[in-house]
């Protein structure tokens, strides 16, 4: 199962349909942009930067671009 972490108004709509066009599954998971970052979220993104996805096997991969060239391959 993948997760995708991202925020409104965010490159995240973008890995969203690449996941809806590859007919996965996946959960979304909505960060709130907050003063100071969230911890947690900062040990998936150190930079707290979305979106983030998380790939079945538990790796993460940032970049928009790239998530979608991945999701294109797979």
């Amino acid at each position: 199962m993948y997760k995708l972490y991202t925020r409104p108004n965010t490159g995240g709509f973008v890995v969203e349909a690449a996941l809806a066009l590859a007919g996965v599954a996946f959960d979304q998971i909505d960060v709130p942009k907050s003063d100071p970052p969230d911890q947690a979220f900062l040990h998936i993104s150190p930079l707290n930067q979305v979106p983030v996805l998380i790939l079945p096997d538990g790796s993460s991969m940032t970049e928009s671009a790239a998530i979608c060239i991945l999701l294109a391959e797979r």
